[in-house]
């Protein structure tokens, strides 16, 4: 089936619970991230996360969830035109897909074939 993908949808009540996931998510991204994705590869979580990981282009949020991109191996794959500006927080004018780099070498590939690593890009 297809990869699970994290939306951040509203509060199903937001009477009861004003925030929803992207408040949350940004109000400290970091924490969020590895609450959504304990552990890592020396606990056996890799398998659990995801492939690719896409984020709108903002300096701050980049240094906020670079320790984690950097721990479990995501390098910078792509980054594609959004907006001629930044709309608010979190509509910025480009966004980046990050690579899982060991998500390649982990996938069923049958014998003899070959997989063609994406171009990417080192986090700082």
């Amino acid at each position: 089936g297809p990869p699970p993908v994290l939306g951040l949808p509203p509060p199903p009540n937001p009477e009861v619970d004003p925030f929803d996931e992207s408040d949350l998510f940004f109000h400290d991204p970091l924490p969020f991230l590895q609450r959504l994705y304990p552990g890592g590869a020396e606990h056996g979580a890799s398998a659990a996360l995801p492939s690719h990981i896409v984020v709108f282009d903002d300096a701050a949020l980049l240094e906020q969830i670079g320790p984690f991109l950097r721990a479990h191996q995501f390098a910078q794959q792509q980054k594609m035109f959004n907006a001629h500006f930044a709309v608010d927080r979190g509509l910025q004018a480009n966004i980046l897909v990050f690579w899982r780099r060991t998500a390649a070498r982990s996938s069923n590939v049958s014998a003899g074939s070959t997989i063609e690593q994406p171009r990417t890009h080192d986090i700082q």
